[in-house]
């Protein structure tokens, strides 16, 4: 299914439980900044008034520069490398929005994506010596790996609070 531009129809510029007047802004720049988004993508941004608090421009030009490179790895063929592999399908880049959305929501640092060779979108994170992923499987459980100074940790994410190892590792 192509992606559709965004339905921002029913989002409030704030939050319910804010104060009046105090605007959301990662509303304003998600609008301006994200083209297109996948059905589920659009009604899990939909849950921001509800769920968000307001990020800073930065981090949310970091989040739309790795939207804008989900459309761009939409584009690839298959066997686009040397190696042969599979171009990535709708379901996939769906689930890496979803996966980025659900990213920005639990507030960490945006990540920068990779596509695997089965044409699965992952994401990671690279600190000093410390390094994270996740793939963003289409079945929207999302698998992970954390390694800090040789201690290596996995398991799978679907929402929600990110787990403590993995969390420790994206904020270092």
């Amino acid at each position: 299914m192509k992606p559709k531009p965004a339905s921002w129809a029913g989002l409030a510029p704030r939050a319910a439980d804010d104060e009046p007047g105090v605007p959301l802004r990662a509303l304003d720049e998600l609008r301006r900044k994200v083209g297109t988004l996948s059905d589920a993508s659009c009604a899990l941004l939909c849950s921001i008034p509800t769920r968000a608090q307001a990020f800073g421009a930065a981090h949310i030009d970091a989040y739309a520069a790795q939207f804008s490179a989900i459309e761009r790895l939409r584009a690839k063929p298959a066997n686009w490398s040397a190696a042969p592999v599979t171009a990535p399908d709708s379901a996939r880049t769906d689930a890496a929005q979803r996966g980025l959305i659900m990213l920005l929501l639990a507030g960490v640092p945006a990540p920068t994506l990779m596509l695997l060779n089965d044409g699965t979108v992952a994401a990671f994170w690279r600190r000093a010596e410390a390094y994270a992923s996740m793939d963003f499987d289409a079945d929207g459980e999302f698998a992970w790996s954390a390694a800090n100074r040789g201690n290596v940790t996995s398991g799978t994410w679907t929402g929600g609070a990110l787990p403590a190892p993995l969390h420790a590792v994206i904020d270092i």
